[in-house]
């Protein structure tokens, strides 16, 4: 995008300002010309007074003027850059399918499995325009598709859904509730999950999962497949011919049966309802109305950046020439009248001059906006040259013009960090990451120097806390990841002092980019002076996951724990 919307008005602009000029040039020739058809241009001069004519060429230089910034201003002058999010209303909902060996079963036609994909197709049409995500679990969880408000894309990755999908065997319920949790937990309000399952639970404790998304505000609803009766598991050729049956721990053929009654509690632990699938696939209209009737959230569907519209200052330019021209009189005045009564053709050229005052009026008090974004845009500067007590005072002065904008209180925050003022820096930082109508974007950025003022002040649990909530928003911020990392470990070996040294505080990661003015600068990122390299810190995050993994083994031997309780990978 340039820096005019519509170019052609510009174009047009300028052949005015060349045919306003070509005008003036010929209009003076025909009118010397025309004078000197009445008499000699000396004697004429005594009847026509030279400052009139001076009023002339100037009434029509500043009406000239005046109509090429109007032709300006209706180019759409544009520059700096704002962020805009859009936002809609609506409800996220995660379909979690059973892809164990037991989905295989044929106590229902065909099979469970694919009545269970049937009754998802009925869910995903009733919840048509909705955002939806597909997950597929067996030992443990897989994403099939993200939560997505592309009904078509969520349709057709459905097809890929089938036994064996997920590599490990068994039936882990819990794992499947506490990704739809973690996936659902990013959006406000009420969520949904709809699992579809023979309820046959063999890992984890799944009800203590749907109790934790509960209070998540996810409600699950459990539509159960299968028959209490149950049926053996068929093994099948690449023909579809049965060549036998799972047999379990006794060498008899496995009977898998519907598990209804921990369904239902695991419904009634998240607030949910359990329905078993029948023929007419009645439930999964049921489960729709259920989730439809949820209170719906607002989410930031999609951000953009944009170019700022700067018509209004054109256009003001525009209006004073114009009414700097109406106030310039053709003929002389006359030089004196009695006091306090001017001449009919002033008093009406005043008059006529009022609505256009008030246009100006109101026209210059909405470009008043702009003083601020001045302000910031000045402070940005002068911060980037390292002026930060001047660049916090340009960005105070903004704040108090524009008290509810975010910005001013961001950058106020990063100046007073560079002036060692930790703890107003925290007070605004925390203004600015506690205000949940801010873009998620700069909510991170201002936890993420909220822990780094924290650290600074060798206050290590709130720098944790703080470096937490940046994660929340944001987990694939490495540099947050790595501060996290450090201030657990001050936290737990808190740094000797020594005069001699500077405390240890976070170095500068410098980053080239500048708001201007335009949107909340991201300070520069920051890591502890003394901090490992990147490659020290993966190996020490490596070290750690080992020695958990070898105390969870150590663990599991004392209790006298092997692979799976009941052995039962189906």
């Amino acid at each position: 995008m340039g820096l005019f919307q519509r170019p052609a008005f510009l174009l047009a602009a300028l052949a005015w300002a060349g045919a306003a000029t070509a005008l003036y040039f010929r209009s003076e020739a025909r009118r010397l010309g025309v004078l000197a058809a009445f008499g000699v241009p000396a004697t004429l001069s005594r009847l026509v007074p030279a400052d009139a004519l001076e009023r002339r060429k100037w009434k029509f230089v500043l009406q000239a003027a005046g109509v090429f910034f109007l032709l300006v201003a209706m180019a759409g002058p544009q520059w700096g850059v704002e962020l805009v999010t859009n936002e809609s209303a609506g409800i996220q909902a995660i379909l979690a399918v059973d892809v164990s060996l037991s989905m295989l079963a044929e106590d229902v036609a065909p099979n469970r499995m694919a009545k269970a994909k049937s009754e998802m197709l009925q869910v995903i049409d009733g919840l048509k325009g909705q955002r939806l995500g597909v997950l597929a679990f067996a030992g443990h969880t897989q994403t099939v598709c993200p939560l997505t408000t592309d009904w078509d894309a969520v349709k057709s990755l459905l097809g890929s859904v089938e036994v064996g999908l997920v590599s490990q065997p068994g039936t882990a319920i819990g794992d499947a509730i506490s990704t739809a949790t973690k996936t659902l937990g990013r959006y406000p309000g009420h969520k949904a999950l709809v699992l579809l399952t023979d309820g046959e639970d063999r890992k984890g404790d799944a009800v203590a999962a749907a109790r934790e998304a509960a209070k998540a505000g996810v409600h699950i609803y459990v539509l159960g497949v299968g028959t209490v009766e149950g049926a053996p598991i068929p093994l099948k050729d690449i023909n579809g011919r049965t060549t036998g049956y799972v047999k379990d721990s006794s060498g008899r053929a496995a009977v898998s049966r519907l598990g209804e009654a921990s369904s239902i509690q695991l419904a009634d632990a998240a607030k949910g309802a359990y329905y078993r699938t029948s023929a007419d696939e009645s439930e999964a209209q049921t489960v729709v109305k259920h989730i439809l009737s949820l209170e719906r959230s607002r989410v930031q569907s999609s951000s953009a950046n944009r170019y700022r519209n700067r018509y209004r200052f054109p256009l003001a330019i525009a209006l004073l020439l114009l009414l700097l021209e109406l106030l310039i009189p053709e003929g002389a005045l006359r030089a004196r009248w009695p006091a306090g009564v001017a001449p009919a053709a002033l008093r009406a050229r005043l008059r006529s001059l009022a609505p256009l005052s008030v246009a100006a009026a109101t026209l210059l008090s909405g470009c008043g906006r702009g003083g601020a974004l001045v302000d910031l845009w000045k402070g940005t500067r002068e911060y980037a040259a390292g002026e930060y007590g001047k660049s916090l005072e340009r960005f105070q002065t903004a704040r108090a013009k524009r008290p509810s904008d975010a910005r001013p209180v961001f950058n106020s925050g990063d100046a007073r960090y560079r002036l060692e003022q930790f703890d107003q820096a925290k007070e605004e930082f925390a203004a600015v990451g506690n205000d949940r109508s801010q873009a998620d974007r700069t909510r991170r950025d201002a936890f993420y120097n909220l822990g780094n003022s924290h650290f600074r002040k060798d206050e290590f649990k709130e720098a944790v806390e703080a470096y937490k909530r940046c994660l929340l928003i944001d987990p694939k911020d490495e540099d947050c990841r790595f501060n996290l990392l450090k201030a657990l470990q001050a936290q737990k070996q808190p740094p000797k002092k020594d005069k001699d040294k500077e405390k240890e505080k976070p170095q500068d990661k410098k980053d080239d980019k500048s708001n201007g003015g335009k949107e909340p600068d991201r300070p520069d990122k920051s890591r502890p002076q003394s901090a490992m390299s990147q490659e020290d810190a993966e190996r020490l995050m490596r070290a750690i996951r080992e020695r958990e993994n070898s105390n969870r083994k150590n663990q599991a031997q004392k209790r006298g724990v092997k692979g799976e309780e009941s052995g039962v990978d189906w």
